[in-house]
């Protein structure tokens, strides 16, 4: 990523790189349509990088419940109800 696109990133208070954050926003995002509702498990280690992705990406911050094995179950209503849509 250039100088420029991590200035902007940690400017806007994030603290990954834009990779980062589209990767960990593909891992849990609604598979049938990207800006519906999210429901996923994630390992406890990745829950900051998926909710500034969330935040990101979609627009809506995310709740987390504790799950099995060390995972974490991450829900958010999804870009369309962020925005109204």
């Amino acid at each position: 990523m250039n100088p420029e696109a991590q200035d902007f990133l940690a400017a806007c208070g994030l603290h990954f790189s834009l990779d980062q954050l589209r990767s960990a926003f593909e891992s849990v995002a609604n598979k049938a349509d990207w800006k519906g509702p999210i429901d996923a498990l994630v390992q406890a280690d990745q829950v900051k990088m998926v909710a500034e992705a969330i935040d990101f990406f979609a627009g809506c911050r995310p709740t987390y419940a504790p799950a099995a094995n060390g995972q974490v179950r991450v829900r958010a209503v999804g870009y369309y109800e962020a925005v109204g849509a």
